[in-house]
């Protein structure tokens, strides 16, 4: 379990999204560019993870052509995650936000503590934590 976050000017850590277990995670500008990303990516939980290097992706690419295939899926997936977090995290309320979350990411939104939902939805945790202990929530 996974976040990727950027380190802010202030040293706060703005998440900006999170990957679940047997996923696939990476910064894909700098992956694909060769260049030093501004996203770092931490585990939240102890966590095996297997690196791929560029040069020998490519060269699995090249000697295997469904594995293209399979990283445009990848990618495809990815896209659509990235698109459903831009939509609630626009959600003006703090209740919708949390709600939206919830229904869209419920496995995340079960392993996250009050503080990392608060951080990644750009509220407080004193917010999280009465919108969740409210009885109508």
């Amino acid at each position: 379990f996974f976040n990727s976050f950027i380190l802010q000017v202030d040293g706060t850590e703005k998440t900006v999204c999170f990957n679940l277990e047997k996923g696939f995670l990476t910064s894909y500008e700098s992956f694909m560019n060769d260049k030093r990303s501004d996203i770092s990516i931490k585990a939240l939980e102890d966590s095996e993870i297997l690196v791929l290097k560029k040069k020998d992706y490519v060269h699995l690419i090249s000697q295997n052509p469904k594995l293209e295939k399979l990283t445009l899926k990848i990618l495809e997936q990815s896209l659509e995650e990235k698109l459903k977090y831009v939509s609630f995290l626009n959600e003006i309320k703090a209740k919708d936000k949390i709600k939206k979350f919830k229904t869209i990411q419920p496995n995340v939104y079960k392993r996250l503590t009050q503080e990392q939902l608060a951080a990644f939805l750009g509220i407080t945790r004193r917010t999280v934590s009465q919108i969740i202990n409210n009885e109508e929530f």
